[in-house]
């Protein structure tokens, strides 16, 4: 589920590109915010300053109380927290963005080289960098574009993800209603293009199969009986696969069976011609008796 408006913008211009190509280039072009957090102003508007010309957007706070509201609220890719401030110190900030905002790259600044806090911060807030004060600007966009870069990442992958989960939702909607296919194909196949094999010719052994070359397919076999020694068998060969395929093969056997049942014999048709002439002329003759 998408959390904030940023994360839901951000989504949306993803959904839009037309190929991995372009998804790649929005998640590029995408600057993500940065939470600034230290009680001195000059340095936070040093910060401020220095981040700005890179390009990213900034939220400058000097108490981390309220750097702990923002994380709860607001879509952030980076947070910077000064260590030694007063009530919650940088550490315990970053614990609540563990919390709150776990795909946020966390830095940590402190002064001086302090191995035990530098620690502290590795184990405890898991940062991803530790930068002593004062800092290097070069260094110190060094880090936010690194920083960024391996946010971004985790951003990318989290969205292909979701596309992934999409897709496969849509595969196994598609593979359930083909299995469905496949099931009404094989009854057609099974019951209507696969006639029964004639066993009471005398002198005569007769067995067949069908092997699809998939699951369903439009071929067919039949025998026609015309008479008790003489019988006629049709074999159909359909272009396709498929329930299309079945269907097809059902619908020209059965075109074929109209036009191959055996015709009457001769001596049947004579007596057939002759009762309905005698049942004819019947007719007449009482019809001519009423007249007179």
């Amino acid at each position: 589920m998408l959390k904030c408006n940023n994360d839901y913008i951000y989504y949306l211009s993803l959904m839009k590109s037309k190929n991995l190509e372009e998804k790649n280039q929005v998640i590029a072009n995408e600057r993500g915010v940065v939470l600034l957090v230290d009680d001195d102003p000059l340095v936070l508007a040093s910060l401020e300053a220095t981040l700005k010309r890179e390009g990213y957007q900034i939220i400058a706070v000097e108490r981390a109380e309220d750097a702990v509201e923002i994380i709860k609220k607001e879509s952030l890719a980076i947070i910077i927290s000064d260590y030694n401030m007063p009530g919650m110190n940088g550490i315990e900030v970053m614990q609540e963005a563990i919390k709150f905002r776990p795909e946020a790259i966390r830095i940590l600044l402190a002064g001086g080289d302090d191995l035990k806090i530098a620690i502290k911060a590795i184990n405890i807030g898991q940062v991803y960098q530790y930068i002593s004060k004062p800092w290097d600007d070069e260094e110190l966009k060094k880090t936010l574009k690194t920083s960024f870069d391996k946010y971004k990442l985790v951003a990318e992958n989290k969205i292909l993800q979701k596309l992934i989960f999409t897709q496969n939702k849509k595969l196994q909607i598609a593979h359930i209603a083909l299995q469905k296919e496949l099931k009404i194909g094989a009854r057609i196949h099974e019951k209507l293009l696969m006639d029964d094999v004639p066993k009471d010719i005398p002198g005569v052994v007769i067995d067949a199969i069908s092997l699809p070359s998939k699951e369903i397919d439009g071929d067919f076999f039949e025998f026609y009986r015309q008479s008790d020694s003489v019988f006629d068998l049709n074999i159909g060969d359909v272009m396709g696969k498929g329930l299309a395929a079945a269907l097809v093969g059902t619908a020209v056997k059965t075109q074929i069976k109209y036009y191959a049942l055996p015709f009457p014999k001769m001596s049947q048709l004579n007596a057939t011609v002759a009762t309905s002439l005698e049942n004819e002329n019947c007719g007449k003759s009482k019809r001519k008796g009423k007249k007179r």
